[in-house]
Parts: structure tokens; sequence; C-alpha cells
């Protein structure tokens, strides 16, 4: 692979948000041409790990509120509030 087509694949990463594969791009190409992936399986691995690591950013910004004994209740979204966006009528 020449450094164009690194940077490109790298742009379209970027483009698409899929900052995990971005960060480990190369790692994951040597991984593949090590293991012999077909592309099905090595699209199945990089798409895969991308979901898992937006599934562990989702959580880590959805805070559950605790309840008066430190418990969390039901995984519910913390609601933020912002001066801004109160009703002033």
């Amino acid at each position: 692979m020449n450094a164009a087509q690194l940077e490109r694949l790298r742009d379209h990463l970027t483009r698409l948000r899929l900052v995990k594969s971005r960060e480990r791009l190369e790692g994951l190409l040597q991984e593949a041409a090590a293991k012999e992936l077909s592309y099905a399986d090595f699209l199945d691995h990089v798409l895969g790990e991308e979901v898992a690591s937006k599934a562990a950013q989702n959580i880590t910004i959805r805070h559950p509120h605790p309840s008066a004994d430190g418990e969390s209740i039901g995984g519910q979204a913390e609601t933020l509030h912002h001066p801004t966006l109160v009703d002033h009528r």
C-alpha cells in the first residue's frame, strides 16, 4: 500500500467518523494481511470494533441518575440544563 492510498483511507474514515478505525488503520491492515483475511472478514472485524467503540462511548456519555442510596435508577440518562434553554415566558 502506498502513502497516498493510506492517506485517502484515513480521510474516508475521518469523514465517516470512524475514529477507532482511523486510529488503528495501519495495525488493522497489517493484521488482515498476516491472517490473510477475506474482504468480508476484514470488514466485519473493522466494523465490529467501531460499533463496540461507539457503544462504549455512548455508555460513557450517558450517566445514570444516582438514587438517595447511591444506586443508579433504571439507567436513565442525565438531563443537562442550560440557562439559554429555559422558557422565560
